[in-house]
């Protein structure tokens, strides 16, 4: 992959990914919506588009949301809870019940952001060996694409447990470990993160 640049003319940020690259970026955005859209925190409404039944549905997915902590330790760190005093565990569930479900919307569009931009730039179902794909991207995909950076490398961190100042225990990690390639693609996907940034600001 091309790190992140601004194209002078147009100000867009632009960067090329081997068909790989995008597709595992692809492939770990699916996931996470996957995730996000689990322990039933995000009705989706059978009723027909525009009907009252989709109106209620809508309104009771907005004030109606979890109250509880989710169980996954990874949906835990995305939604902490908002009030850590146990006197406040009252005030915690209900900031949790009006704001978790249009939290965990904005994190899918960001996630689902990711794949659009790819495979509008001409990422196939089934990438081919040698194929390159150019992205660009506009100040405000730009910024959904940060956001989504930032939970998927979050989520992984957390699968892998990893910890600030680890450098050493990941630098030891046995070859055939299966946690070692994971890690090297949390830490590409901070360098992503980091010409992305670096592109946003100038």
């Amino acid at each position: 992959m091309s790190a992140f640049k601004k194209h002078k003319r147009s100000g867009r940020c632009v960067a090329t990914f081997s068909a790989f690259e995008a597709d595992l970026i692809r492939s770990l955005a699916g996931q996470l919506i996957e995730l996000l859209h689990s322990e039933e925190a995000i009705p989706r409404p059978d009723a027909a588009p525009g009907s009252i039944e989709e109106l209620e549905a809508m309104l009771e997915s907005e004030f109606s949301g979890p109250t509880k902590p989710p169980e996954d330790p990874v949906l835990a760190r995305l939604f902490p809870t908002a009030y850590r005093n146990v006197d406040d565990a009252e005030a915690a569930a209900d900031f949790r019940r009006y704001t978790e479900n249009s939290l965990r919307q904005g994190k899918a569009a960001n996630a689902a952001c990711l794949i659009d931009v790819l495979e509008d730039a001409g990422l196939p179902d089934e990438p081919e060996e040698g194929l390159f794909i150019d992205v660009e991207l506009d100040p405000a995909t730009a910024s959904a694409w940060l956001r989504a950076l930032t939970d998927l490398r979050l989520a992984i961190g957390v699968r892998l447990e990893v910890e600030e100042d680890d450098e050493e225990f990941w630098e030891e990690l046995e070859d055939d470990d299966p946690r070692g390639p994971m890690h090297e693609i949390y830490l590409w996907l901070g360098w992503v993160q980091e010409t992305l940034i670096s592109a946003v600001m100038k």
